[in-house]
């Protein structure tokens, strides 16, 4: 976390260093005014800011929660009576995992009458993977599902098994249906066990959704396709750095191959997978040591579509997708096996195609998430500790 700081002493306002900025943040006109504390936040207007207390720097109270919006915002601090001499404030810009769940949707979740399996794994630890993939048998309960709405099943029909926990919103509810089971390993596995865990329901989930932000940065022209391994790629991304496909260039499709390297891949344009189409990302040796391969890809169009061969994982989190306010779509029904975290909060969210199962290790954001065929979901863990930070 980073943070910014502020003194009152014996009741009046000072800020340390007359006017303090941390990494872009700021605060500013900050006094007392009757019974509270006040000042301006000055800040990155997509990042949630914690606003603590301490009567001497060491031991701090969180007493704000400042989530994502204005670059400038008008904070106030109920100011206690008979507050010590000195008191301290100080603004942390968290620094919280951005997919901290299995499904989270700003609105709702609608089952649609489809089997849903979801649990957990950790890519980065062998006793819960096998080769960075998950294992059934090593698999964990760390599988939640979040939604600020409600989380549904609009035909009543289908198997539900969650191995986690349920968030929903103040204001949300949730139906899993006759067969549904939400709770630990053992809470499955018990044969006289029904319905949801005690304890493993919350309804005062608060949920946020920062914007996806394209990096600013110069983007490079997409590379030439070829043949590896006897297999024709339309894109072969064999140096590391920043590439765009401009809008007019017509939609992302084909084969793509991630050989080895570390891409950032910006889309102003369409996303349609389909067929035999897929993104691979595969490991390369070079003098003994194995090259990772990763794709992070900022979709700045409207429309997404991950069908065809999917993304398979090569183990663990490799592919991370980005949804910009521009992306009102994505849709995952990939017949192969798909790996990677999607993060798009803006985009109404479809998984599944028909009867066939969709494999998914990673995690998914939407503004809402809808299945259209059967998924099994393995969350990967490590999410949690590496990955991307609101």
């Amino acid at each position: 976390m980073r943070s910014i700081l502020i003194k009152v002493i014996a009741g009046v306002s000072a800020v340390l260093g007359g006017g303090l900025a941390v990494e872009g943040a700021t605060l500013a006109e900050w006094q007392r005014t009757g019974s509270s504390f006040d000042f301006r936040l000055g800040c990155e207007p997509s990042a949630t800011y914690l606003i603590q207390q301490s009567t001497n720097l060491m031991t701090w109270q969180t007493i704000v929660r400042s989530g994502s919006g204005s670059s400038n915002r008008l904070l106030q601090i109920p100011a206690s009576t008979g507050a010590p001499a000195n008191l301290f404030f100080r603004a942390l810009r968290t620094n919280e995992p951005l997919f901290g769940f299995a499904l989270t949707a700003r609105r709702g979740i609608d089952l649609f009458g489809n089997d849903l399996s979801v649990d957990s794994f950790d890519s980065t630890n062998p006793a819960y993977s096998t080769n960075g993939r998950w294992d059934i048998a090593k698999r964990r309960d760390h599988g939640d599902v979040a939604s600020g709405d409600i989380i549904t099943n609009n035909l009543g029909v289908g198997s539900v098994e969650i191995f986690g926990r349920l968030h929903i919103g103040p204001v949300g509810m949730t139906d899993i249906g006759p067969n549904g089971k939400v709770g630990s390993l053992a809470w499955h596995f018990n044969g006289n066990a029904h319905g949801i865990q005690p304890g493993y329901i919350t309804d005062d989930t608060n949920l946020e959704f920062p914007d996806a932000i394209l990096p600013a940065t110069s983007w490079g022209a997409m590379p030439s396709g070829g043949t590896v391994n006897g297999t024709n790629y339309d894109y072969i991304f064999s140096q590391p750095g920043n590439y765009r496909l401009p809008a007019g260039a017509g939609a992302l499709a084909g084969k793509i191959l991630v050989w080895g390297v570390d891409v950032r891949l910006r889309v102003d344009t369409d996303i349609n997978l389909t067929g035999d189409d897929r993104i691979e990302l595969v490991r390369t040796v070079s003098t003994n040591v194995f090259n990772a391969p990763s794709l992070t890809l900022y979709m700045n169009g409207t429309n997404a579509h991950f069908g065809g061969g999917g993304v398979p994982p090569p183990g663990g989190p490799a592919f991370v997708y980005f949804g910009s306010e521009h992306n009102i779509s994505l849709m995952i029904d990939a017949q192969g096996e798909v790996g990677g975290a999607f993060y798009a909060p803006f985009a109404d969210v479809a998984i599944g195609g028909g009867t066939n199962y969709t494999d998914f290790s990673g995690a998914v954001v939407g503004n809402s998430i809808q299945l259209q065929g059967h998924l099994s979901l393995h969350f990967d863990e490590s999410l949690l500790r590496t990955g991307p930070k609101n």
